[in-house]
């Protein structure tokens, strides 16, 4: 009985109770960090620390990993402070980055019988995500219309004012025999001037042409000048864009200005308030605008109404007359320039034989003064149907001093129709332009 009782503690000491030996830890394990040791974070982040507990041949060993942070770590935190290995022998645990400041530290993962696997963490302040490209603000826009084939109907005829004191065999002489005999109240001494006509029609135009050999020649220029007014029209304009509300209050919406106008001659711009041209500024409400991203800016139809005749007066008498003649400042002191209404009263008297010179040279100055005023007269009717400019566009919204504020409207494009009295004409997109610069709040 004590030898039975002697001998049971050495058969359990031996008994290693079946497969208990796939248990037993090695005297050497290793814990091996899969991914990167080095890792490099910004505030807010989270990363996944992964390892691999193993043995000296690379088995998966069972067992519990732990982790810990060490050193300052500027409110990062690990998840959880370790766990039990999978059948792979892997263990990972998150570590979340501070919300703020930097920080340089490490985490270690033990495990029974290996050296620990150290993490090289380091936390910066991240760069804060950019606020939305603001488009809202008040821009100074600079448009600039093409025409290309003149406007449309007979506003587009301006011109041919100019061309009819040249376009008959004897004119100018022509047109002017014909106003000067507008102003003749004597049937007689009218019958007598149709009786000596054309013969009358070619010897006065041959002496006009003799002493003002330009008039043709000037009149041509001032059409030509005139027309290039009439097919490159720019506005100068403010363009107010505000947020209007909408679902998610982000909504965008315009008020569009014309303060000015602008044309070109022979290459020189010439700029005009709305105010020179004895006009109110034309505003526009209302005008619907979108963003797409950070690349275009879309500014939605909208109309408003071109008094293209007193603009073509005001380059009229602006800067077409004093350019042809420096000493004129409308256009009946040009015409008087160009004809010596002293000669043709004499001239015609001789020619005649009826009729003082005094007659046919007052007669001639009334008949100037009637020409300068009906030209001038078709040039303004061009407002009586009034012309209206419908246009659509979108620009590249520009940020040049990084304060994500929209600072120009880059390569602005119109598009849209120009019409007058029901007559439609297209404004194509690439003849048509505009550029914005935002205006400094005051």
């Amino acid at each position: 009985m004590l030898a039975a009782l002697a001998l049971a503690p050495a058969c359990a000491a031996t008994d290693t109770g079946g497969d208990d030996d796939d248990d037993v830890l090695p005297d050497t394990a290793y814990l091996t960090i899969v991914g990167d040791r080095d890792v490099f974070l910004e505030n807010g982040w989270t990363y996944r620390l992964s390892v691999r507990y193993h043995d000296a041949a690379g088995e998966p060993l069972a067992g519990r990993v732990d982790f810990r942070i060490v050193g300052p770590a500027a409110g990062a935190s690990l998840l959880d402070d370790g766990g039990v290995t999978n059948g792979d022998g892997l263990v990972a645990v998150d570590l979340v980055a501070g919300a703020q400041g930097e920080a340089v530290f490490t985490v270690e993962a033990t495990a029974a019988n290996a050296e620990p696997a150290i993490w090289n963490i380091a936390v910066s302040e991240g760069v804060p995500p950019l606020p939305p490209l603001d488009v809202t603000g008040t821009y100074d826009v600079d448009n600039h219309f093409d025409i290309v084939s003149g406007l449309p109907g007979t506003a587009g005829d301006i011109v041919n004012t100019f061309i009819e004191l040249t376009d008959d065999p004897y004119d100018p002489a022509t047109f002017l025999l014909d106003k000067l005999q507008d102003e003749i109240d004597s049937g007689v001494i009218n019958d007598l001037v149709d009786a000596a006509r054309p013969a009358l029609d070619g010897f006065l135009n041959d002496l006009i042409r003799s002493y003002s050999p330009d008039f043709v020649s000037t009149l041509l220029d001032i059409g030509d000048k005139l027309g290039q007014v009439t097919r490159n029209l720019g506005l100068e304009s403010t363009l107010k864009i505000e947020i209007v509300g909408g679902v998610e209050g982000d909504d965008l919406s315009a008020t569009h200005t014309v303060r000015g106008v602008t044309f070109r001659i022979d290459g020189v711009e010439y700029a005009y308030s709305m105010a020179d041209l004895s006009m109110d500024d034309i505003t526009v409400e209302g005008v619907g605008v979108r963003m797409d991203g950070e690349t275009k800016v879309y500014i939605d139809e909208h109309s408003f109404p071109v008094s293209y005749g007193a603009i073509a007066m005001l380059a009229l008498d602006e800067v077409i007359i004093p350019l042809v003649d420096s000493s004129a400042t409308n256009l009946q002191e040009l015409l008087s320039h160009l004809v010596d209404c002293y000669t043709v009263g004499v001239e015609i008297a001789n020619y005649i034989g009826v009729g003082s010179p005094g007659l046919y040279e007052g007669a001639c100055e009334l008949g100037i003064a009637a020409a300068a005023s009906e030209i001038e007269n078709q040039i303004r009717s061009i407002d009586d149907a009034g012309i209206v400019l419908t246009i659509h566009g979108d620009a590249k919204p520009q940020d040049t001093n990084t304060d994500r504020k929209v600072d120009v409207l880059l390569n602005g494009r119109w598009e849209g129709t120009i019409s007058y009295a029901g007559t439609d004409a297209a404004l194509s997109r690439d003849d048509n332009t505009f550029r914005g610069e935002r205006m400094p709040v005051p």
